[in-house]
């Protein structure tokens, strides 16, 4: 049995996802902003392009935006995690206001074992995603902020994608992952040949164009759960999907439960 809770922090956009996970096993897949991942309880499995660890207590997983990654039940009783996500405008905003000097940053590892910073971010993040109080969940954003850009240090300068032209499909996609985008229209603006774009994008993002539109399409949707009062049906046909029942399976392949009880919490 799969729970999965979601809470709107109030930081600019940056939100808490708890996850309560059985025998679910999350696909490779990345997501449009930062996530930061901690294991409250129970053994996770995690791989990445880079890494692969198994997660729990003593150490935290991060994801940079369109880094592909997955998570399955490492143990035998499943495992419950918090997922921090936020932003570009989040970190330029903690960088902005406390004058660190380099203002594009990234995450610089997938995965860390230090203890005591896990321990930290688990139980801030954790009263991140019970709190009532909007004072305190600001306060508990920032100092988790400070903890990664100060003591852990896990943020460098950040890397882009290979190629520009890849970029500008990619971004053309994030900008309306509803629309109908066609590999003929995708090549085009990158000025390559279908299959030499096709094979291009795949060696910069690990995703075909098409899986990765998915994975745009399915993190626009549940962001249109968390902040509208939208029927799953219309959220679907916001999100590009003319067939509900595949856009609730394919919802529920990537994030473990269904939209609909995303929508009764």
């Amino acid at each position: 049995m799969t729970d999965l809770i979601s809470t709107e922090t109030g930081v600019n956009g940056a939100r808490v996802v708890t996850g309560i996970f059985g025998r679910h096993s999350f696909p490779m897949h990345s997501h449009t902003d930062f996530a930061l991942c901690v294991v409250e309880n129970g053994l996770q499995g995690f791989t990445s392009r880079t890494s692969k660890a198994v997660l729990h207590k003593g150490c935290f997983a991060s994801v940079n935006p369109g880094d592909l990654h997955n998570g399955y039940n490492a143990g035998t009783d499943g495992w419950r995690q918090h997922v921090l996500f936020f932003t570009h405008d989040n970190t330029s905003k903690f960088i902005s206001e406390n004058d660190i000097k380099k203002f594009d940053f990234a995450f610089s590892r997938n995965t860390s074992d230090n203890t005591a910073i896990a321990e930290i971010i688990t139980e801030k993040t954790s009263a991140i995603s019970t709190s009532g109080n909007l004072l305190k969940k600001q306060c508990l954003f920032e100092e988790i902020m400070a903890l990664l850009h100060y003591r852990e240090k896990i943020f460098s300068p950040s890397k882009t994608m290979k190629t520009g032209s890849i970029r500008k499909s990619a971004e053309r996609m994030a900008d309306a992952p509803e629309e109908r985008h066609t590999l003929e229209d995708l090549a085009r603006l990158s000025g390559m040949s279908r299959f030499h774009f096709l094979r291009s994008f795949r060696q910069s993002t690990g995703l075909t164009p098409h899986a990765y539109l998915t994975q745009l399409r399915l993190d626009k949707a549940f962001r249109l759960l968390l902040s509208t009062d939208m029927t799953v049906s219309q959220i679907a046909a916001e999100c590009g999907y003319c067939d509900q029942p595949h856009f609730v399976r394919s919802f529920k392949k990537l994030w473990g439960t269904t939209p609909g009880s995303i929508k009764r919490k």
